[in-house]
Order: structure tokens, then sequence, then C-alpha cells
């Protein structure tokens, strides 16, 4: 079986695929909005340690979205990057593939299978994480598949994430066929059996954020609606 070895360059990433996979729920397939037809991966550097980045993953139609934090071993070149904000110390870029590939469909000895990529190439990697330590062991290949770097200007995610909810408890009015799709992507990540979901808002008419049981890296945003006799 052919091994990886994960190299970080400028035009390479390294992230793990069940969280990208869980955001996909989220992402919109309208034309018109072709930006938002991926997974947005952002990098933004700690402004009390520069040389440190953290990374996320983030997916929106508009009527939902998922946010979801991914492990310090992810990373992202410079290259890769296609947007940045010089004062919020954030890059990224929009990545989209066939979810349907047999690539991700490979059954894991450890349960966690990565996404190793380059834009050089256009090529991703399906590799099985094995439970390392560092990304620069071999890793065993899963398989292969295409992917596409979106052009294109992901919007401010951060400015409709909801604040955390105070001692106030709000009602709030929600598509239940939108919530489906947000359980999905929870039971991808949640080591229990079945996620329970929490909706919660700061205040009346505030976008709802969501948790997920057993998957604390993840959460949802679902935009309230109007109750319709």
């Amino acid at each position: 079986m052919k091994t990886v070895i994960p190299t970080k360059t400028a035009t390479s990433f390294f992230l793990p695929a069940q969280e990208i996979l869980a955001c996909f729920h989220a992402k919109s397939n309208e034309e018109t909005r072709y930006y938002l037809q991926g997974v947005y991966v952002e990098a933004m550097t700690h402004a009390d340690a520069p040389e440190i980045e953290s990374l996320c993953a983030v997916a929106t139609d508009g009527h939902i979205m998922l946010h979801c934090e991914l492990p310090e071993r992810a990373f992202i070149g410079a290259d890769v990057s296609t947007q940045s904000n010089d004062s919020a110390r954030t890059r990224g870029f929009i990545l989209d593939f066939d979810v349907m590939e047999k690539a991700l469909k490979a059954k894991s000895k450890s349960g966690e299978i990565w996404l190793y990529g380059d834009t050089d190439t256009g090529i991703i990697q399906v590799v099985d994480l094995h439970q390392k330590a560092e990304p620069s062991d071999p890793l065993a290949r899963m398989g292969v598949l295409e992917f596409t770097r979106i052009d294109g200007s992901y919007p401010d995610w951060s400015r409709v994430m909801p604040k955390e909810s105070g001692a106030g408890v709000s009602g709030c009015i929600f598509d239940p066929a939108l919530l489906a799709r947000l359980a999905k992507a929870g039971n991808l990540l949640s080591d229990h059996k079945s996620a329970k979901v929490e909706l919660t808002q700061a205040e009346t008419g505030d976008p709802m954020r969501v948790k997920f049981s057993g998957a604390p890296a993840l959460t949802g945003v679902m935009m309230p609606c109007r109750f319709l006799d």
C-alpha cells in the first residue's frame, strides 16, 4: 500500500475529512452565489503569538451555517490562501470537491481520514491518520480525488455567529428540515450514537446557535423565520 508523508509547503494543505464533510451540509447550491458552493478554510494568527495559527472550516447557504474548529495538526500553505483580511489577521481559501467520491468512504483503522492536497496538482490524497501524533509520519493512502479552489471572497461569517445566550430564555421559530441537515453534520462528528442538539438565542429574532452533544468543536447557526398559518 502506498504511503504519504504530508509536507507543509506554500501550495499544500492538510485537513481532517470528517470536519470538512460535516460543514458541506451547509454549503449552497446556488449558481449565483458560487463563492458559497464550497467550504471556507480560514487560518487566523494569534494576536499574542504571531507564529501560531488556528484553523477553522465554515460553510453557509444563507439559511444555515456550520463552523468547525480544526485540530492543531491541520495546516494550509501561504499560496493556498486566496483572500486575506489584514485587520483581522486572517487568510483562507474556499475548497470544493465531490463529496460522493469513493475515496472518502474508505474504512480507516483509526477512524481518522485526512485530506492532503496540493494546488500545484489539484489532487487530494486521502490518507489514514492511524492516530499519529505528527503529520510528518508516513500515512497509508486510501485514495485520491480532484478538488477545486473556488476563486472569490467569502463573506465575513463571524458577523452572524450568535453570541452565547444569557440567563434569559427566548422563543424561536425554525424550519425543522434545516435542523435535520444540521443534525446529520453533528452525527458525523459526535462520539454519541446520535448527537443531541441545543438551540439558543441571545435575543428574540437573533440567529440561533446550535450545539451538538459529543461534538464540542462543531457549532451550527440557523436563521430565524416567520411563522405562517
